[in-house]
């Protein structure tokens, strides 16, 4: 689990994590239930998630900076199965409400899938981002089955 913060958190660092740290609960199948992930990058860059079947939904990505913290709550389950998004803005105790075009994300990656088909249009996410991803979710597997050991 976790392959949409891990995609974001690696796309907000604009760079790969160096290492990574993991836990989870896993069921009679070894499904992993429930998992908590951290993943540092070269920057300094920090990012933890949690996720999982066995509790009620809540999804929201937030990021935290110096000056401002960016919160989308809904950035993953796309319309029309989902609420809908939203983005805000807290600064200086200022909440500031950014509007979000709805869309069906899942139509986008059909759309975006066939674009590169047939009219051989570059994807939006690119092979190696796609490749990055896979790699660091297996590194958190591996480090959630060793008891959380740090990968890196």
């Amino acid at each position: 689990m976790g392959c949409y913060p891990v995609s974001a958190s690696r796309l907000i660092a604009g760079e790969e994590p160096d290492s990574v740290a993991a836990f989870a609960r896993f069921d009679d199948r070894s499904v992993d239930r429930t998992f908590v992930g951290q993943l540092r990058f070269p920057s300094g860059v920090l990012a933890h998630f949690e996720s999982g079947f066995d509790a009620p939904d809540r999804e929201r990505l937030e990021v935290v900076g110096s000056e401002a913290t960016l919160v989308l709550d809904h950035p993953f389950l796309p319309a029309p199965d989902g609420p809908p998004a939203s983005m805000t803005i807290r600064r200086d105790g200022e909440i500031e409400t950014i509007e979000v075009e709805q869309a069906d994300s899942y139509r986008a990656e059909v759309d975006d899938l066939q674009a590169a088909i047939i009219d051989g249009t570059a994807p939006r996410v690119s092979i190696p981002f796609s490749r990055g991803s896979i790699a660091t979710l297996v590194a958190l597997d591996q480090a959630a089955r060793s008891g959380g050991t740090a990968v890196g």
